[in-house]
């Protein structure tokens, strides 16, 4: 975790340094060459875990700049929580457990606790919702890990009015 901390805010000082025109640079496709490659080399992070930490960096930049557009003094993003972010490329789901990208090319299953009483279970085991990406945090104080993972509920197949139903 302290690994994929330090790429983000890595990518996070750069983008506040600013391009050539002196803006603070906001955009994932813009803030990843710089630094992407020798993140790599140097850490042997996982490369769905290097893209993932230049999109936490130019989240936390495109949010200070929005704040700073509005008036609000503002100062540059640092990351200080042990969280790891996963896209949808970086975590797989599958029924009772995930496997979520390690540093270098290989992947740790971790099997899905839920709190007694939670709806948690009702969201990740049911073909009604997707599950997309998440975060993986460590909390020092119950030496545990949490996994807050992102769903949305899958469209609905609506009727067509032409569709016909036999008697």
């Amino acid at each position: 975790m302290d690994t994929f901390r330090n790429a983000a805010q890595r990518f996070t000082d750069r983008g506040w340094e600013g391009n050539d025109d002196g803006y603070v640079i906001t955009s994932r496709s813009q803030l990843q060459p710089y630094l992407y490659d020798d993140i790599r080399d140097e850490t042997g992070l996982h490369s769905d875990l290097c893209v993932a930490a230049v999109n936490h960096a130019a989240d936390a930049l495109r949010g200070v700049v929005d704040r700073m557009k509005e008036g609000e003094k503002v100062s540059k993003p640092v990351f200080t929580s042990n969280t790891t972010v996963y896209n949808t490329s970086a975590i797989s789901y599958f029924d009772g457990y995930c496997t979520l990208a390690a540093y270098g090319n290989g992947r740790v299953k971790a099997e899905y606790v839920y709190p007694n009483g939670s709806i948690q279970a009702d969201y990740m085991e049911s073909d009604e919702w997707e599950k997309q990406g998440a975060k993986l945090r460590y909390d020092r104080q119950s030496d545990a890990y949490y996994l807050h993972v992102s769903i949305s509920e899958l469209p609905h197949p609506t009727r067509s009015p032409l569709t016909r139903f036999a008697p």
